[in-house]
């Protein structure tokens, strides 16, 4: 539970400081415009993977859905999301919070500012 704290508050933090989340190729044929929903970021994602594996509900960090809402954990804090290209922004109560780049390898998510590594979350493989 503690490290569950520590992975959102993290993310807040990334959030509240106005950085921008930029999503890497996802293999799906690019991204949407004004809904999120790209296939292969759409699900829940964990803090390991065999949390994932096991659908521990305890460690998850985020669920990006289909209809472009990010929740976090399973809450739903008004936070939404759109993917551009090769972009994810993310924005709080319709207010652009950031942009950052990510990457999808198999069930790996890896979010990433300025080209270093910040976080990895997992999906159910």
């Amino acid at each position: 539970m503690k490290k569950t704290k520590f992975l959102f508050g993290m993310f807040i933090a990334v959030m509240t400081f106005g950085w921008a989340f930029t999503a890497c190729e996802h293999g799906t044929g690019g991204g949407s415009s004004g809904g999120g929903g790209d296939l292969a970021i759409v699900g829940k994602w964990y803090a390991t993977q065999s949390a994932a594996d096991s659908e521990d509900e305890s460690l998850l960090a985020f669920e990006f859905t289909s209809d472009g809402k990010m929740l976090l954990g399973s809450r739903d804090e008004g936070a939404t999301y759109t993917i551009s290209g090769n972009n994810i922004t993310i924005r709080e109560r319709n207010i652009e919070t950031r942009t950052v780049t990510c990457g999808i390898k198999g069930t790996a998510l890896t979010l990433m500012f300025d080209g270093a590594q910040v976080f990895t979350y997992y999906k159910k493989s």
